[in-house]
């Protein structure tokens, strides 16, 4: 009988820190806001203008002003959402692109960079996704 019920609780304690793991290991990265811009092909004209659509979107960052949060970047993109479109088209359009992008905000998986000289872990993060094509 006691070893019986010494299986039980060592059972129930296993999922119970199996159960805390996981919801630490999924749990989206609070504070960071993260950016994806995914090309419409491997081609070097896709590639090239998904670079050229990344820095547009980074400068028009920089022209909101400081944010304090990820939520408030995300606030503040849901607000002028249309504004980012239009820089976004303008860039594809200079580099002679026949499509436009779609915007998507939420929570997305993310394998681990270095930005700036700073370690961003694999994990889940708020962020703007944004699909070209």
């Amino acid at each position: 009988m006691k070893k019986t019920l010494y299986g039980k609780l060592l059972y129930v304690m296993s999922m119970v820190l199996l159960s805390l793991a996981a919801a630490l290991l999924f749990e989206p990265e609070e504070g960071i806001f993260r950016m994806h811009v995914i090309a419409n092909s491997d081609s070097a004209a896709d590639q090239a203008a998904k670079l050229a659509v990344r820095d547009a979107i980074l400068d028009y960052e920089r022209g909101m002003g400081d944010t304090d949060s990820a939520g408030e970047v995300k606030a503040r993109l849901m607000e002028d959402g249309k504004g980012l479109c239009a820089a976004i088209d303008r860039v594809l359009l200079e580099r002679g692109m026949d499509y436009s992008a779609e915007l998507h905000i939420g929570t997305y998986d993310f394998p681990d960079r270095e930005y700036g000289g700073r370690l961003y872990p694999a994990g889940k993060y708020q962020a703007l996704r944004v699909i070209l094509g």
